[in-house]
């Protein structure tokens, strides 16, 4: 497994020296990024700084509500990388979130990817290592391009971080009035304000930025998947940078059998509150529950 900064090189050196393997899982925290080096490499295969105008160029990715990739069009992406290629040499395919195939769609691709035609490289992408089909990741050579969960996320994000780590600080100490808990609690809103404010300008940057690297003729229901799935990823990384901040802060503080009991436990909260958000919690309100109990149980 290869950590960011040489993983690309490693790719880029082993396609110039013609020993890339046919089979690539490219994983990591932004698909942005994963994305940004698939479309490098693939460019580098075809020979082309536009791979994406490629004829020889195939990609498939989520669609319709359920963000997932299915049947029809991984057919479509296996009888393509069967042809001749058509405008030189190779042909690439890429599967963007490729934890998100029907499991029937992944069946089908199994054969395809474990022996493609010799002049087919297949890149498939993932900021979910954990969930994509064990079958797939065994046939594939696995990169690892690995960024900090704050980094790129903005000035306004890492204000936010900074805030939220002084409202810890004041939340474990003891209060000496009514005054000072109504304080921590309206902190601790103004905090979810901002963070659905920060959230919102991510997204829509992101997308901004996603939607240069689609071709003109994808469908609308791609689109929508790639916008929901744009906002859940940053989701995940605002509260994995959250979780991150929670436990520098709690290294900060006096270190007891207690206070390791309640970083404990308001992780544990979080990430149970993380999960509820695949099952259309609102972030607003899981970030709320999370902060009410941090109040409760961070004095100690």
């Amino acid at each position: 497994m290869h950590e960011q900064k040489s993983s690309l090189a490693i790719l880029e050196r082993a396609q110039k020296a013609g020993r890339l393997g046919h089979a690539l899982l490219l994983h990591g925290e932004s698909l942005e990024a994963l994305e940004q080096a698939a479309l490098h490499i693939a460019g580098d295969i075809l020979g082309t700084k536009k791979p994406l105008q490629h004829a020889d160029f195939f990609c498939i990715r989520p669609a319709n509500k359920m963000r997932q990739i299915g049947v029809e069009p991984t057919r479509g992406l296996i009888q393509a990388l069967q042809q001749t290629p058509m405008q030189g040499e190779t042909k690439v395919a890429l599967v963007i979130d490729a934890d998100r195939f029907h499991t029937s769609a992944a069946n089908a691709f199994l054969k395809t990817l474990e022996e493609p035609a010799e002049d087919t490289t297949i890149l498939l992408l993932s900021t979910r290592l954990h969930a994509v089909l064990a079958t797939l990741r065994s046939r594939c050579q696995h990169y690892r391009f690995n960024e900090k969960q704050a980094a790129n996320l903005g000035e306004g994000w890492a204000n936010w971080l900074t805030d939220y780590d002084k409202w810890l600080l004041t939340a474990a100490e003891r209060p000496k009035s009514a005054g000072d808990v109504a304080d921590r609690v309206m902190g601790l809103y103004a905090l979810c304000y901002r963070f659905e404010q920060e959230l919102g300008l991510l997204t829509d940057e992101a997308w901004e930025r996603a939607a240069k690297l689609l071709p003109e003729n994808t469908p609308d229901e791609e689109k929508d998947a790639l916008e929901v799935g744009t906002r859940k990823n940053l989701r995940r990384r605002l509260f994995a940078s959250i979780a991150e901040t929670t436990r520098y802060n709690a290294l900060s503080l006096p270190c007891s059998p207690d206070r390791l009991r309640a970083l404990t436990r308001v992780i544990d909260i979080l990430e149970h509150n993380v999960g509820l958000l695949e099952v259309n919690l609102n972030e607003a309100t899981a970030l709320e529950t999370y902060l009410l109990n941090v109040v409760r149980l961070w004095i100690v």
